[in-house]
């Protein structure tokens, strides 16, 4: 992927191969091309093809004993948050597209936390995932930075901002934060009752 110019880097480049699910990926390459407000759109790109970035999206659990901990389930994951999320938002304004992008990568440092042999990495074990969101977009956010800083801020609040009765970190005050930590809430929720009727499915059959 470094090979190839920044300027024609494409989502849609990324291989099925890499994937876990097809499906899923044909979902992303359309939810990016989606958006309408095209910094916007090349942001995630930007962040997305990153060497270190690209396979494990596609492939890593979004957790090891909780929701969404298969193979894959970063991706599913994402993609719940984001189909959850929008359907709080008019389609086709820049706000839209803002909480898009907020949805989609919200957890993209378990990129480098987990891995697809469903174990934590070397950094996984010492730093949560949500230390590393910042770094990991750190170069594609000081680009949009420069144009759009308004755009750029509303990002590093919803994905910074501190979860609901936490003790420390600023209160959500945006309603795209707002709206992201309740999305992202229920689908973790949802994935976690999944999980707890296959543990259950799995006890009742080895009785």
């Amino acid at each position: 992927m470094s090979d190839i110019p920044a300027k024609t880097r494409r989502v849609s480049l990324i291989p099925y191969s890499a994937a876990i699910n097809a499906n899923d990926l044909t979902q992303l390459i359309d939810c990016v091309a989606n958006i309408d407000f095209s910094p916007l759109r090349q942001f995630i790109e930007r962040v997305l093809l990153q060497s270190k970035v690209m396979v494990p999206f596609v492939r890593n659990p979004a957790s090891l004993r909780f929701h969404h901990n298969s193979l894959g389930g970063l991706l599913s994951h994402s993609f719940a948050v984001v189909n959850l999320i929008t359907k709080e938002f008019t389609r086709g304004t820049i706000e839209c597209d803002i909480v898009k992008a907020a949805a989609l990568l919200h957890d993209i440092g378990k990129t480098q936390t987990l891995s697809d042999n469903l174990s934590r990495t070397a950094i996984g074990s010492l730093a949560d995932h949500d230390a590393l969101t910042l770094e990991i977009c750190a170069e594609p956010l000081a680009s949009l930075s420069r144009e759009h800083p308004h755009i750029a801020n509303q990002l590093r609040h919803a994905w910074t901002c501190a979860s609901p009765n936490a003790r420390y970190g600023f209160k959500a005050k945006t309603r795209v934060a707002r709206q992201l930590r309740r999305a992202d809430n229920q689908n973790a929720k949802t994935g976690n009752s999944a999980f707890i009727k296959q543990i259950d499915k799995l006890n009742m059959s080895s009785m």
